[in-house]
């Protein structure tokens, strides 16, 4: 018996074999992380019969995954974060603090400061008049409060020498829906801000694969008894029950729902299983 042919057949064999194993395993994947026209022309369907629009390309194809995440609270506490504001001198008002330089008001995780016009003071300090020294001079505000802006989406605008400037908050890359600050301003500085800000913290959770926009996209249907017609789709963050005051939070992945009207919808993207 020739056995140098014999050892070249097995070889060859298990290379097949390796091949056709490896082809099985890349089919089944794929199939696990995709999701089939079939599916989606079924999700179009079921919401058209609901008098729901959307355009199936805005769908993605493949099943999301994302990490959760931990992220703290700028505000640790409602009166150390007045006197941040406000300077030790606290006044108890209806839902917060005032004292000579401002008032500041709470609602669960949200802020409303405002500052007093007549604690102004016209000094030798950069004089705002563009919307980049308006950002500058927010951002510097925020970090003097302990935000951490770093990873923010900042836009600003300009109206009759006062300016608005809006920071998004993001993590991972994605946005936190419900993390958002407006700073206002005028040309001597900052006059108001309000809004909710999380800073992430550093460890981040495994990436989890969520549920299926299909199913989400079913789940939306009574959302919308009227009918509509959506949009966008985004993945981001949410911290629900922001009503009540979070010092820490979870960062809970949503889908981001926008209809052509304007109004935007959240769903809990988290898979069941």
């Amino acid at each position: 018996m020739n056995w140098s042919r014999v050892k070249t057949i097995l070889i060859i064999l298990f290379l097949c074999t390796d091949i056709f194993l490896l082809a099985i395993y890349m089919t089944s994947r794929y199939s696990a992380t995709t999701i089939s026209k079939e599916m989606i022309e079924n999700t179009v369907a079921a919401l058209k019969n609901n008098n729901i629009t959307i355009n199936p390309d805005i769908i993605p194809r493949k099943n999301q995954h994302m990490a959760y995440a931990e992220a703290e609270n700028a505000i640790s506490d409602y009166e150390s974060f007045a006197k941040k504001l406000l300077g030790d001198e606290l006044k108890p008002i209806d839902y917060g603090y005032s004292s000579d330089y401002g008032t500041v008001t709470f609602y669960g995780d949200r802020f409303n400061y405002k500052k007093n016009p007549v604690s102004f003071v016209l000094t030798d300090s950069i004089t705002i008049d563009n919307e980049q020294t308006a950002k500058d001079v927010a951002s510097t505000d925020l970090k003097q409060l302990g935000f951490n802006v770093s990873k923010a989406n900042i836009s600003a605008s300009e109206k009759e020498d006062n300016f608005k400037v809006v920071f998004k908050n993001t993590a991972n890359e994605l946005p936190i829906f419900n993390s958002c600050v407006t700073v206002e301003l005028s040309r001597y500085g900052v006059t108001s801000i309000s809004g909710i800000w999380f800073n992430q913290n550093s460890n981040t959770g495994d990436d989890t694969e969520l549920k299926k926009v299909t199913s989400a996209l079913i789940e939306f249907i009574p959302q919308l008894p009227d009918g509509g017609e959506i949009v966008k789709l985004q993945m981001g963050y949410n911290i629900f029950d922001k009503e009540s005051f979070h010092k820490s939070a979870t960062l809970i992945p949503v889908w981001h729902i926008t209809c052509k009207d304007g109004k935007t919808y959240l769903l809990d993207a988290r898979n069941p299983n």
